[in-house]
C-alpha cells in the first residue's frame, strides 16, 4: 500500500476546501468580494499543486500497468461522476423551455469531446488531464531527461495559450500539467533542503505582495502576470506550502487530514452537491445569488460530503465508482 503523509493530506485539504468554496462564490455569484479575490491570490497555485504534488510520487511502471491502473483510478470516476452531473443539465434546460432533443444527448457528448468533462460536473476535466499526464510522462520517463520534458512541456503551453488554442482543453491541460508533474518528480527530493525551503517561501511571498500571477488551468488562460513567471513561482509555492505543512503536521486537524485522504471523493462529488442545491434554491426558493445563497449550500456542503464519502467507501462496488478498488 503507498505511504500516506499527513502533511500532504492536510494541505490537499486545505486546497480541496478552498476550492469548493471558490465554486460556491462563483454560483452564488460572489467573484468580486473580497473574501473570494484574496483566497484565489493566497493559493493561486491550488490546482498546478495536484499535479505537482502526483509528480512527487512517481513510480515507473509498465505502461500496460499504468494505463489500467489510472483508467480505473480516474476514468472511472469522470465516467460515472459525470453521468451523475447530466440529470442537472437535463433539468435546467426543461425548466428553460429547451426541449431540443439534440441538446439533451448530443450537446454533453460534445462538450465531453471539447473539454473534457460535462455540463452536469465541470471540474471533472483534471481527471481526464491527470490521466495523460501519467501516461504520457511514464513513457518518457527514461528516454527524455526530466527537466526536458518540463521545459518542453511548458515551452508548448506557453505557445498554446499565446495563440489561444484552448481546444480541446485536454490539449494545454496535460501540457502544463505535465509540466508541473516533472517539477514535482524533479523537487521530490530536492525540496525540503534549508536553503531552498527558504527561499521558496520568500518567492511566494513576494510574488502573492508585489506581482501576483494566476492562470486558469483548465483554459490555460493567462490571467494576470507571465506565463514563465506564474509557472515557477507556481511551483516555489508548492514547495513552499509542502515545508510549511510539514512543519505543522502534529497540529493539523484530523478532519482536515481526513478530507485530503477523500480529496478524489470531495473533487468529484462537491459540483453536483453545488449544483442540485442551486437548481432548488433558484426555482424553488427564488434565491439566485448572494451570501444567504453561499452559506445555504456550504452548510449542505459541509453535511453532505462527509456522508457521501463514507458511503461510497463503504462496499466495492461504490469504491470501484471512485477507484479506490
Amino acid at each position: 500500500m503507498k505511504q500516506r503523509y499527513n502533511y500532504i493530506d492536510a494541505l490537499s485539504g486545505i486546497l480541496i476546501i478552498h476550492m469548493i468554496l471558490g465554486h460556491i462564490m462563483q454560483w452564488a455569484s460572489l467573484k468580486d468580494s473580497i473574501f473570494y479575490i484574496w483566497s484565489q491570490r493566497l493559493l493561486f497555485f491550488f490546482m498546478p499543486w495536484f499535479f505537482f504534488k502526483s509528480g512527487m510520487f512517481f513510480k515507473e511502471q509498465k505502461n500496460s500497468s499504468i494505463l489500467k491502473n489510472s483508467y480505473k483510478k480516474l476514468i472511472i470516476p469522470l465516467i460515472v461522476f459525470s453521468v451523475l452531473g447530466l440529470p442537472y443539465y437535463w433539468l435546467k434546460l426543461y425548466i428553460n423551455d429547451d426541449l431540443n432533443f439534440i441538446h439533451y444527448i448530443l450537446s454533453p457528448i460534445k462538450s465531453f469531446i471539447i473539454t473534457g468533462n460535462n455540463a452536469g460536473n465541470l471540474p471533472l476535466w483534471f481527471l481526464l488531464a491527470l490521466f495523460g499526464v501519467l501516461i504520457s510522462y511514464n513513457f518518457l520517463y527514461k528516454k527524455i531527461h526530466t527537466v526536458i520534458i518540463m521545459l518542453f512541456s511548458l515551452l508548448c503551453g506557453t505557445i498554446v495559450s499565446r495563440l489561444n488554442i484552448n481546444i480541446p482543453f485536454y490539449f494545454s491541460n496535460i501540457l502544463i500539467g505535465m509540466a508541473f508533474y516533472a517539477a514535482g518528480n524533479l523537487m521530490s527530493k530536492w525540496q525540503y533542503k534549508t536553503i531552498i525551503k527558504f527561499a521558496c517561501i520568500i518567492i511566494y511571498i513576494l510574488s502573492v505582495s508585489l506581482f501576483p500571477q494566476f492562470v486558469d488551468l483548465r483554459t490555460n488562460t493567462l490571467i494576470s502576470g507571465n506565463y514563465f513567471l506564474w509557472f515557477f513561482v507556481g511551483c516555489a509555492s508548492c514547495i513552499a506550502f509542502n515545508n510549511i505543512f510539514k512543519s505543522i503536521e502534529n497540529v493539523a486537524p484530523n478532519f482536515i487530514i481526513k478530507i485530503g485522504k477523500d480529496s478524489i471523493i470531495y473533487y468529484t462529488i462537491h459540483w453536483l452537491v453545488i449544483s442540485y442545491s442551486a437548481l432548488i434554491l433558484n426555482y424553488l426558493l427564488n434565491i439566485k445569488e448572494g451570501w444567504y445563497m453561499f452559506l445555504i449550500i456550504s452548510l449542505l456542503n459541509i453535511i453532505l460530503l462527509p456522508i457521501f464519502a463514507t458511503l461510497l467507501k463503504r462496499n466495492n462496488n461504490t469504491r470501484f465508482c471512485i477507484g479506490l478498488k
